[in-house]
C-alpha cells in the first residue's frame, strides 16, 4: 500500500475470487492490475491464480501494491542563444550594486580633514605667538628709549649747494606693452610690443651746521640723500627737495654712543648720529609697528585656537 503521488495516479494489483464452473463458489483467485484514477480503479488485465479459495466476508474488495509510475517527461526549454555584448553591457548596467561602504569612506575622510584643520590651526597658533612674542619685545623696546635724555635738542642751519649738492640722471626704462596670447614663455619670449618711457631721477645731498651762541657754525653733518623719481624726459624743472639753502631748524645732538642709539631703535642719517628729524618719532613708529605686531598675533591665535579644537572635531565645517 502507498500514499497518492504528485498527479494523483497509481499503480496497483489486486486479487479476485472468481465462480469459474458456475455452482455460486468461488474456485479460482485472479489477480488483476490496474491504475488508480481519482480514487477509482481502471482495471487492465486479469490471470488466474490457483491454491484455493478465499472467504470474501470482511475482506477487502481487494489490496494494492503501489508501484509508483515513472515521471511524466516535462519540457525542457533549450538554452538561450548568447545574447549581444550591448545587450550583456546594458544587463550589467542595469543590475543592481553593492551597495558601498560609504561609513568608512565618509569616517576616514572626516578624519582627514580633522587631521588638516588641526595642522592649519597649529601654524596659525605658531605664527601668532611668535608675531604677539615680536610684538610685546618691540614695544618694550620702545618704553626703553628716552628721547629727551637720548638727544639734546639744538639750532641748526642746513647747508645746500645746487651747483654740488643736486644731480640728476635720466634712465630709460622699457616694459612689455601688448604680450602674445596663450604664450607661457618669459616676457622676453612672449612680448610683441615694447613700451619705453625715460624717467628723471633727482638725486638731493645736505648737509646742516650747529649753529653756535655767536652764530657761528659747527661742524657740518650730512644727511641721507633724498632721491626723488618723476616721468620726465628732460627733467625740467626741479622739485625744490625738502630743505633750502641757509634754512634754520632743530636738530639734535646724539648725548650717547651713536653705536648705541642704533642699537636701541633710532635711526641715524650719519656716523655721529645727528639727526635733524625729531627722535621722538622714531619712538612712536616703533611703538606703533609693536602693537600692529601683536595685535596681528592675537588674531592668528585666535584663529587658530578656533580651527585646531572647534574645526577640528567636525572637519572644517563649523
Amino acid at each position: 500500500q502507498g500514499q497518492p503521488q504528485q498527479y494523483g495516479q497509481q499503480q496497483c494489483v489486486q486479487q479476485v475470487a472468481v465462480d469459474t464452473n458456475g455452482d455460486g463458489v468461488p474456485d479460482t483467485m485472479m489477480m488483476q492490475q490496474g491504475m488508480v484514477m481519482q480514487g477509482g480503479v481502471q482495471m487492465q488485465a486479469g490471470m488466474p491464480m490457483q491454491g484455493g479459495m478465499m472467504p470474501m466476508q470482511q475482506q477487502p474488495m481487494y489490496q494494492q501494491q503501489v508501484m509508483p509510475m515513472m515521471a511524466t517527461p516535462q519540457y525542457v526549454q533549450p538554452n538561450p542563444a548568447p545574447a549581444p555584448v550591448a545587450v550583456l553591457g546594458n544587463i550589467v548596467k542595469d543590475a543592481p550594486q553593492a551597495p558601498e561602504p560609504r561609513g568608512e569612506v565618509e569616517v576616514a575622510s572626516k578624519s582627514s580633514k580633522n587631521y588638516v584643520c588641526i595642522f592649519v590651526g597649529v601654524v596659525f597658533l605658531l605664527a601668532g605667538f611668535g608675531l604677539m612674542q615680536l610684538g610685546r619685545n618691540t614695544m618694550g623696546k620702545a618704553e626703553d628709549m628716552d628721547p629727551m635724555e637720548d638727544f639734546v635738542k639744538q639750532d641748526c642751519r642746513i647747508k645746500y649747494d645746487p651747483s654740488v649738492d643736486y644731480s640728476f640722471v635720466v634712465e630709460s626704462v622699457t616694459s612689455c606693452k601688448r604680450r602674445r596670447s596663450n604664450c607661457s614663455g618669459s616676457e622676453q619670449q612672449c612680448c610683441k610690443e615694447w613700451d619705453t618711457k625715460d624717467k628723471c631721477i633727482e638725486t638731493y645731498e645736505y648737509t646742516f651746521v650747529e649753529i653756535m651762541e655767536d652764530d657761528t657754525e659747527g661742524d657740518p653733518h650730512t644727511l641721507d640723500p633724498y632721491v626723488y623719481e618723476r616721468p620726465n624726459t628732460l627733467c625740467e624743472g626741479q622739485t625744490g627737495g625738502d630743505y633750502q639753502s641757509d634754512q634754520e631748524m632743530s636738530c639734535y645732538e646724539p648725548s650717547d654712543d651713536p653705536d648705541h642709539l642704533r642699537e636701541m631703535g633710532y635711526s641715524c642719517p650719519n656716523h655721529e648720529c645727528w639727526k635733524v628729524e625729531d627722535p621722538q618719532d622714531d619712538k612712536d613708529g616703533l611703538a606703533a609697528g609693536g602693537r600692529i605686531a601683536y595685535y596681528v598675533g592675537a588674531a592668528f591665535t585666535a584663529v587658530g585656537v578656533i580651527t585646531s579644537v572647534i574645526g577640528g572635531r567636525c572637519g572644517c565645517r563649523c
